[in-house]
């Protein structure tokens, strides 16, 4: 009744359902792929935390398919709030918001990198990718691209050996 739309999102509880389905099931596995594209490739930076907490020893990989965690360069609260709409702030660790701040999921995932050596991150993304820089974060498609590369390179730079990231060129979305 305030003329905004209502949005109800289950991620996080589609998760956490999974993962007990998924422990139940396969209690000791040896590896474990988290895979996800579009919004579901910018889910696994997040989700992995709840993975982490579900199997805290296992060697993990995630394959995050144009979802990298590039968000808007001039608006460093935007991820912030993508995060509190999807009650997903509680997987942010405690204290450690300014791995928000940049106004991307950067920071943060060098964050996981470095506190979790059997993490390993492959990220993919198209240099302009009209879905996520037009329709989603409603910015100039050359800028997507000028950002998307910074950031995957700097994490890559920190962590050459766990962090991989390819940037095709074009402006399709997904693989």
């Amino acid at each position: 009744g305030d003329g905004r739309t209502d949005r109800y999102h289950r991620g996080l509880r589609n998760l956490t359902a999974a993962l007990d389905v998924g422990k139940a099931t396969f209690p000791t596995p040896t590896k474990i792929l988290l895979a996800g594209s579009s919004g579901g490739g910018f889910g696994t930076v997040i989700a992995a935390i709840a993975v982490r907490i579900t199997w805290p020893e296992v060697p993990l990989v995630i394959m995050n398919d144009s979802g990298i965690g590039v968000a808007k360069e001039d608006d460093k609260g935007f991820i912030r709030r993508l995060l509190e709409e999807w009650n997903a702030m509680s997987l942010v660790p405690s204290g450690r918001e300014d791995l928000l701040a940049n106004g991307h999921l950067s920071e943060f995932i060098k964050w996981q990198l470095d506190e979790d050596p059997q993490l390993r991150v492959g990220a993919f993304s198209f240099a302009e990718d009209s879905v996520v820089s037009e329709v989603f974060l409603e910015i100039d498609p050359q800028q997507f691209c000028e950002v998307a590369s910074r950031e995957t390179a700097a994490i890559n730079r920190a962590f050459p050996d766990r962090y991989r990231y390819f940037i095709a060129p074009g402006d399709a979305h997904t693989v």
